[in-house]
């Protein structure tokens, strides 16, 4: 019953940041990966959140994005939410295609931009190869009106200026990134941060979790074939 109520509460807190990071400019919809529940008996277990963003505007909408949380941590505020990745509308399809991202996507809850998270399920279709049984969650919440100050920013950032600071600030992450990396400078969260970036998307490099659950993963299926061939010659 506690672990139910934190998850409860963890998922309204959920909503309502996707329900903040939503009004942002060039955010189409904000979704929580499920896989961030792994423990709920975890105190402060942080929100794993990921973003879609409009065509070619990811980096503008990630800065306006960092700011905030960068302003939060200068007042204080500890943040509960992490932005594990971005991707935007020219890149829906994942590029990996295997029973981990598979998982990712299926575990995906949408909690803003239901319409643009229909078009992402739509094109990653072929999770369901990996997962026939599993029927994709597709949130209750309505869309809602985008806010002013969005609608004005966004149409003051859709020319070639917008152009210009979307390529700056993709630039400016990567120097910022590599020289993290060489020099084993830790993020807020004492690690060295890796990520996989690109034009349209940037997510937290994930290569090393993935390797153990791929690894862990084929370990199970070969036990389980191995007992049930046992089984069968027992049989005959």
């Amino acid at each position: 019953m506690e672990e139910n109520a934190r998850a409860s509460a963890m998922l309204k807190e959920a909503e309502k940041i996707a329900g903040f990071l939503s009004a942002f400019p060039f955010v189409k919809g904000v979704a929580m990966q499920r896989l961030s529940f792994k423990s709920p008996t975890e105190k402060n277990q942080n929100i794993e959140l990921w973003i879609i963003t409009e065509k070619n505007k990811l980096w503008l909408a990630r800065t306006f994005i960092q700011i905030f949380k960068k302003a939060v941590l200068v007042f204080k505020r500890e943040h509960r939410f992490s932005t594990n990745c971005y991707i935007d509308e020219e890149m829906l399809e994942s590029r990996e295609k295997n029973i981990y991202t598979a998982t990712e996507i299926a575990t995906l809850l949408p909690l803003r931009g239901i319409k643009t998270f229909d078009k992402f399920f739509l094109h990653n279709n072929w999770s369901k190869n990996f997962l026939p049984n599993y029927n994709l969650r597709i949130s209750y919440l309505q869309e809602t009106r985008n806010p002013f100050f969005k609608r004005v920013i966004q149409l003051m950032l859709r020319n070639s200026i917008g152009s210009l600071l979307e390529h700056v600030f993709m630039k400016v992450f990567v120097y910022r990134l590599s020289y993290k990396i060489i020099s084993g400078k830790p993020n807020t969260r004492r690690d060295i941060p890796t990520m996989d970036v690109g034009k349209h998307y940037a997510k937290l490099n994930s290569q090393a979790f993935q390797k153990t659950f791929m690894k862990t993963y084929e370990k199970k299926i070969v036990n389980l074939f191995c007992r049930y061939e046992s089984s069968a010659k027992t049989v005959f």
